[in-house]
């Protein structure tokens, strides 16, 4: 009993936490290590890259089917992306 009362609050926080997420004007995506399946993506992420609310696609073939590069227009290679660095473990600060 109690852990089925702890399973639902647990529950009940991560439906909150995924509403506010959603309700976030910054586009936000959830991948999960190591395969990078998308798990999450807000309003925003949809509206901002066109990914569909419903799918699951794999993030590495999504940014490699759309490209990555500097602001300078240098291309990056697929380990350079941050999404990749921080889905390794990397903390990733202030790149797009």
């Amino acid at each position: 009993l109690e852990l089925h009362r702890h399973l639902r609050r647990a529950q009940e926080q991560r439906r909150d936490l995924l509403t506010l997420l959603d309700a976030l004007p910054a586009a936000v995506i959830i991948a999960d290590a190591p395969d990078a399946q998308v798990s999450f993506q807000n309003r925003a992420a949809e509206a901002l890259l066109g990914l569909s609310h419903h799918s699951s696609e794999d993030l590495r073939a999504f940014w490699r089917a759309t490209g990555v590069s500097r602001q300078n227009g240098e291309r990056l290679a697929p380990a350079e992306w941050p999404a990749m660095r921080a889905l390794g473990g990397e903390t990733v600060i202030g790149e797009d």
